[in-house]
């Protein structure tokens, strides 16, 4: 971490001496967070359900998941960005039954990316819900595959949500 300075030097052996370990409740505005490039790139274009959530857990039923492939496209990958920014896991009777994301009322767009996203892959529809006095919108879809899909892939509550190991190495 850099403490609130841009990094100047041109050569690379430099940036060692001038970095140093910040306990991230320490961090100002302005400082710069060093991250290592990964030296290994997954070329893949998409994933099976059955390599990240148990066979017992997937369900294939009416308003559940059609097929166990998933494409690693715009419409997925954004799904998952905005559901590590915005989303989480609905429950009944203590199992996994859905996701929600939250949005601002103003965040249209993002409310008709989640709804097309979802159409799209899951070919799943979802439910708006306004709420004037909290000035947001609420995009909820229930499929107990797809929510154990995501904890698995992005976690569970917002300050223990973390990329997969697997989708940091995308290319």
């Amino acid at each position: 971490l850099c403490k609130g300075k841009k990094y100047k030097h041109k050569k690379c052996n430099d940036i060692k001496s001038f970095l140093e370990w910040i306990k991230i409740s320490n961090l100002k505005e302005k400082d710069y967070v060093a991250l290592p490039i990964p030296n290994k790139i997954n070329n893949i274009d998409f994933i099976n359900i059955y390599d990240y959530v148990p066979k017992d857990l997937v369900k294939w039923e009416k308003n559940h998941i059609k097929t166990e492939i998933i494409p690693l496209n715009k419409s997925f990958l954004g799904l998952l960005g905005l559901y590590l920014a915005e989303g989480n896991i609905i429950y009944r009777n203590k199992k996994e039954s859905g996701i929600e994301f939250t949005f601002n009322i103003k965040e249209e767009n993002l409310v008709k990316f989640v709804k097309n996203s979802v159409k799209e892959l899951f070919n799943l529809n979802c439910n708006v819900y306004k709420r004037l006095d909290r000035h947001t919108s609420t995009v909820i879809f229930n499929n107990k595959s797809i929510a154990n899909l995501f904890k698995i892939l992005g976690g569970e509550y917002s300050h223990y949500k973390t990329i997969h190991k697997d989708f940091m190495e995308l290319s």
